[in-house]
C-alpha cells in the first residue's frame, strides 16, 4: 500500500490516539509541560492537523471507523463543518452516502457555506479558526 494511502487510512486511529494522549495527560509522562508541547514534538508543522484528526475521532462518532476510512480524512473535515452547523440534528447517513458517492470536490460542493466560513474569509490572523470547535485557537506549534 502507497504512503500517503497509509496515511489516509490511518487518520482515524491516529485522532483516537492524540483523543486519548490530551484526555488522559499522557504527554505528561514525557515530562512536558502541555499537550500542544507534546505536538509540537510529535508532530512538527501538523498542529493543526492533529486538532482536526481529534475533533472527527470525538464529533463523528456516529460513523462506523470503517466508513470514516473509507470516505478519507479531507471528506471528513469537511462533514465537520455540517456537524457543527446541526449538532444534535445531525443526520449522518446521507452524508455518508454522497461521501461515498461523490469525489472530493464535488463533496466539498455538497457542504453548505456556514456562518464563520464566511466572516474568516480573507482574513489574515496570528490565530488559525478552528473548523471543528467554531471557535478562534491560538496554537503553540
Amino acid at each position: 500500500m502507497p504512503k500517503t494511502l497509509r496515511r489516509d487510512v490511518r487518520f482515524v486511529e491516529l485522532g483516537q490516539y492524540l483523543s486519548e494522549v490530551r484526555a488522559g495527560q499522557y504527554w505528561r509522562l514525557e515530562k512536558l509541560t502541555s499537550f500542544d508541547e507534546f505536538l509540537e514534538k510529535r508532530f512538527p508543522e501538523s498542529c493543526r492537523k492533529a486538532y482536526y484528526l481529534m475533533a472527527i475521532h470525538e464529533n463523528l462518532t456516529k460513523i462506523p471507523k470503517q466508513h470514516l476510512r473509507e470516505m478519507g480524512r479531507h471528506k471528513a473535515a469537511e462533514m465537520m463543518k455540517v456537524v457543527r452547523r446541526d449538532d444534535e440534528r445531525f443526520d449522518c447517513a446521507p452524508w455518508v452516502h454522497k461521501a461515498k458517492d461523490l469525489n472530493r470536490q464535488e463533496f466539498e460542493r455538497e457542504i453548505p457555506e456556514t456562518r464563520s466560513d464566511k466572516r474568516d474569509a480573507g482574513k489574515a490572523s496570528a490565530r488559525c479558526t478552528d473548523e471543528f470547535f467554531g471557535r478562534q485557537v491560538r496554537f503553540a506549534c
